[in-house]
């Protein structure tokens, strides 16, 4: 059997293949060093051609002052783009397409104004017609006097007021803020008049009974030579008064004849109103009738809802004749009394 050498045995055989293995790898090292660079290159090459071809405005296959000033152009567009943006979310125009959207809806509060400053010299709000506003969710609609028409809508009594709230039974009537709470008082006399020759009656009578408050001060008296333990200067008791206020607002006689079931629009829902003409409809009501209707049931605008009324015409600078709320509170403590004779 031939002995077999080991090549490691030999020192100078042993450096030999060292060396060799060494140049190998060397060589096989620059050879992905070599690959990796020109696909790094390549890759450069690419991405520096991107980016000639995005920047390639006028399309002559490089970058040149020509495209620099279309980039330039562009971008001042797009800040001018984001500028209009921004007014538009502030300034909130409306247009003719807005109104005429099938999503659009009128809210119940509407201001008349001309157009101010900032909405004129502001580009987003070109061939505006109006713009939106809101204060603690109660959202408005400024319109401009010279587009009312393309609203479809009627005002009472007059175009010459600035704060509008719509009427409760009709969306395309909207009643001057001041003269609200008045106007469905004269409606109400109305319908009630009309329930009343509907239903045969030879005689109604409307009438307004409303609670009062009055506080009034009285200065305490001091009784001369009485010893007393506390400064009477400043001192004040306040003493508050209950009182009935009633005012007749309608009264009317007819001939009287057989009974017609009548329409029903402000006072609708009203169960005291509905079972008076349920009774006279079933020929069994009594030959005199007396009803109460709370005011502020058929009223559009309860007491907070004035207080955020009366809210937002101060925040947003609107003009107004007074606070809608004293009204409100009026409107609450009044109770209509119905008395009718068959």
């Amino acid at each position: 059997m031939k002995k077999v050498e080991n090549p490691y045995s030999n020192p100078e055989l042993a450096k030999d293949k060292s060396k060799k293995s060494i140049e190998k790898s060397k060589k096989y090292l620059g050879g992905l060093l070599s690959e990796a660079g020109e696909k790094a290159a390549k890759l450069a090459g690419n991405a520096k051609k991107a980016v000639v071809n995005a920047m390639d405005y006028n399309g002559d296959g490089k970058f040149d002052l020509s495209d620099f000033s279309t980039a330039a152009s562009r971008m001042e567009e797009k800040r001018g783009q984001d500028r209009l943006a921004k007014e538009y979310n502030n300034l909130k125009p409306i247009f003719t397409e807005t109104v005429s959207a099938p999503e659009f809806t009128l809210p119940k509060l509407i201001r008349l104004a001309e157009m101010d400053k900032k909405h004129i010299e502001s580009e987003a709000c070109k061939n505006s017609i109006g713009f939106r506003s809101e204060y603690e969710g109660l959202q408005i609609i400024t319109i401009y006097p010279s587009n009312i028409n393309l609203f479809g809508l009627k005002f009472y009594p007059n175009l010459n007021s600035e704060i509008y709230y719509v009427d409760p039974c009709d969306r395309d009537s909207y009643i001057a803020l001041d003269e609200y709470f008045k106007y469905l008082r004269l409606k109400r006399a109305s319908e009630l008049l009309e329930i009343a020759q509907a239903l045969g009656a030879k005689h109604f009578k409307v009438s307004y009974v409303s609670t009062e408050k009055n506080d009034s001060e009285n200065k305490i008296k001091i009784v001369a030579g009485a010893k007393q333990n506390f400064s009477a200067d400043g001192q004040h008791e306040t003493e508050s008064k209950t009182f009935t206020k009633v005012e007749v607002g309608a009264e009317m006689e007819f001939a009287g004849h057989e009974p017609v079931e009548p329409t029903l629009r402000y006072l609708k829902g009203d169960p005291n109103i509905e079972a008076l003409i349920k009774m006279r409809m079933n020929r069994n009501a009594p030959i005199h009738q007396k009803v109460a209707v709370n005011l502020c049931s058929s009223s559009g605008i309860k007491v907070k809802d004035a207080v955020k009324i009366d809210g937002a015409i101060r925040a947003l600078h609107f003009n107004a004749n007074g606070l809608i709320r004293k009204d409100a509170q009026s409107e609450a403590r009044t109770v209509l009394e119905y008395e009718i004779d068959y």
